[in-house]
């Protein structure tokens, strides 16, 4: 009798999701991941659950779960307007380090030529520069390139090149532009991540609270549960 061993059986929800590259099959995901995905997904099981009073859970309701996804929707809104100013910011402040890094490529100048080339190195410090990558610049870091500022306006002061091109003027000008710069990011950063934890816990209520209901689906419709999960909206192939 001769054996046929089928190495690549069918998954038992009968799914067909290909196979992964060490040869298991590839199932995909019962509810949607994407926050898009899942937002639509789960409005029209809010909506199906409403109009079917005959499904339920004894600490969930239909009325709720409803106001939870709609809630889950604005926070998702509300996170990407919070974000969508970031990307402008730190244009902004991209913008201002590459101002900064030819100033002092010129401030250099200024000191090379009081204090002679080799004695230069010595006097670098004092105007907030750091030693990093073989050569003298402000910190990269940002917050501590904006602390860096205050030195640099003093000893500019000091040396007597205040009315330079990058003298007094310009370096109290930048170091104003950069705080606003780092505030309005750091603002909208803490914007961001207030709204992520908000839909991140919403999602994961709505989660829990939708596998329970699968279960209970698949208690009451034993022999027809994947077209009832399709009818409530849990539709693989859209995700």
């Amino acid at each position: 009798m001769k054996i046929i061993i089928n190495l690549h059986p069918t998954p038992a929800d009968g799914s067909t999701g290909g196979t992964t590259p060490s040869g298991k099959p590839k199932h995909k995901p019962s509810m949607p991941v994407a926050d898009s995905d899942f937002l639509a997904t789960h409005r029209l099981v809010a909506n199906t659950w409403l109009a079917t009073p005959a499904i339920t859970l004894i600490w969930a309701n239909a009325t709720d779960f409803n106001t939870m996804v709609g809630d889950y929707g604005t926070a998702l809104g509300e996170r990407r307007s919070a974000g969508g100013d970031r990307p402008s910011q730190t244009n902004t402040l991209d913008n201002l380090d590459a101002k900064i890094e030819e100033a002092v490529i010129e401030v250099k100048v200024y000191i090379e030529g009081k204090f002679k080339k080799k004695n230069a190195p010595s006097e670098f410090p004092r105007y907030g520069m750091v030693h990093r990558y073989q050569r003298y610049q402000l910190p990269y870091d940002r917050q501590e390139r904006f602390d860096s500022l205050d030195m640099m306006i003093a000893a500019i002061a000091t040396d007597g090149f205040g009315a330079n091109d990058f003298g007094t003027a310009f370096w109290t000008a930048m170091k104003a532009d950069y705080k606003a710069a780092m505030k309005a990011a750091v603002d909208t950063d803490s914007k961001v991540s207030s709204k992520v934890s908000s839909k991140g816990q919403l999602k994961k209520d709505i989660q829990k609270i939708a596998v329970a209901l699968r279960l209970v689906i698949r208690g009451n419709y034993p022999e027809t549960y994947k077209a009832v999960y399709r009818e409530w909206g849990w539709q693989k192939e859209d995700y």
